[in-house]
């Protein structure tokens, strides 16, 4: 998944000690694009956050290359975490570890199952990356991404261990943890998942279906909206009995609009470039998966309207 979050924590783990390789898909020979250029060998990437210019040169191999995989970090959209992950299967080994950042939930489960050691590391990040330039030749590809925000990472175990004492964070991520920047091990990491997927429930396709920065959804005729979806979040993970996250919700909302007035939220992002969105893993699973069926009419209208995109796209 080396788009934009995905080449973000790229620098980052060069610039703790690893030594990334950045996965690519296999080329898919009906394609005619992938038919006349040549397979990618490298990528030369230039990370801007500020004044602070980074440039890091990436091997880059794809899914179906024959190197065994001892750290596998997955930053795909969410709709394609299960099949990036079948793509590199083969290549896992009883010791590999698997760290995944995508947005939303409904996957890690099916993720952890498919590990030999079942011990996923789920994360979540407020993190911000764009895609500033990109030009191929020869195999290589340069780019150009631009931070909108260093954020917060959070890590911890997927399948809370049973035994006291037994949630140490793991040692390959402890550079990770130590880095210089915001990043912390949860010995629960599921409430920060589903609070920052309640968080996207509101404030992405909110921003998306009206086509605005994260900041409109603070004044009128927008703030109306937003208000009346954290309404319907709020009430969906009560009767979920996730008090705790809904409890903070309407603040952290609030929090995250603020500090991030000028962003362009991800799901905006996809609709400007005609891409899927990632509903399914954010009101999907709020609305059909996480509890019992709760009245929420904004956001069941916001999730038909999405599919109806999906639908138009596939066409």
């Amino acid at each position: 998944g080396a788009g934009a979050l995905g080449t973000l924590f790229a620098h980052r783990a060069i610039v703790v000690g690893y030594e990334p390789v950045l996965v690519t898909r296999v080329p898919d020979v009906t394609r005619p694009a992938d038919m006349i250029r040549p397979p990618e060998k490298q990528r030369v990437v230039t990370l801007e956050d500020g004044d602070v210019r980074m440039t890091h040169t990436f091997p880059t191999e794809a899914a179906n290359a024959k190197r065994p995989i001892t750290h596998l970090f997955i930053a795909t959209k969410s709709y394609d975490v299960l099949s990036a992950i079948d793509s590199v299967v083969d290549r896992f080994t009883r010791d590999t570890r698997v760290a995944v950042i995508s947005n939303g939930l409904g996957y890690h489960e099916a993720v952890n199952q498919r590990i030999p050691s079942h011990r996923l590391v789920a994360g979540t990040t407020t993190a911000g990356c764009k895609l500033l330039s990109s030009s191929a030749s020869d195999g290589q590809l340069t780019q150009r991404y631009g931070v909108a925000g260093a954020g917060v990472t959070l890590f911890g175990a997927w399948q809370t261990p049973l035994s006291a004492g037994a949630s140490a964070i793991p040692s390959w991520l402890t550079p990770f943890i130590d880095g210089p920047w915001p990043c912390e091990w949860r010995d629960d990491i599921h409430p920060a998942l589903l609070m920052k997927l309640a968080v996207n429930a509101v404030i992405n396709p909110c921003t998306a279906l009206n086509d605005v920065a994260n900041g409109a959804l603070a004044e009128p005729p927008w703030q109306e909206q937003a208000e009346q979806a954290t309404r319907e979040v709020t009430q969906i993970l009560k009767a979920a009995k996730q008090t705790l996250v809904a409890d903070t919700l309407a603040s952290t909302i609030d929090r995250v609009i603020a500090d991030t007035a000028h962003n362009t939220s991800s799901m905006l992002a996809d609709i400007r470039a005609k891409r899927p969105t990632e509903h399914e893993a954010i009101l999907g699973y709020l609305l059909e998966q996480l509890g019992p069926a709760t009245d929420a009419p904004l956001l069941t209208s916001w999730l038909s309207l999405l599919r109806q995109r999906s639908r138009d796209l596939a066409l």
